[in-house]
């Protein structure tokens, strides 16, 4: 995603939420065989014009319109400070 964005910049990494799922791993074996499902775009070329896409469209604000209900020693610190 960077070499397509020109993104050289540095990352904010965060604590992993608590209990969330590490690792998982699907696949779509199921979808070919039921339904005869092929894929006919690749990685790639699906990351560029989903990036063009949502240059095209600007970036829309995010507006943190509900309260958490429940806060405790496992809420997510991105959701406390709202980084997120």
């Amino acid at each position: 995603m960077c070499n397509i964005t020109g993104y050289n910049g540095s990352f904010e990494y965060v604590p992993d939420r608590p209990q969330e799922v590490k690792h998982a791993v699907c696949s779509s074996d199921k979808a070919r065989r039921i339904l005869k499902y092929k894929t006919t775009t690749k990685l790639h070329e699906a990351i560029q014009e989903t990036y063009e896409f949502i240059k095209e469209q600007g970036a829309k604000p995010f507006n943190y319109y509900l309260n958490l209900e429940i806060i405790n020693e496992k809420t997510p610190k991105t959701w406390l400070n709202k980084t997120i």
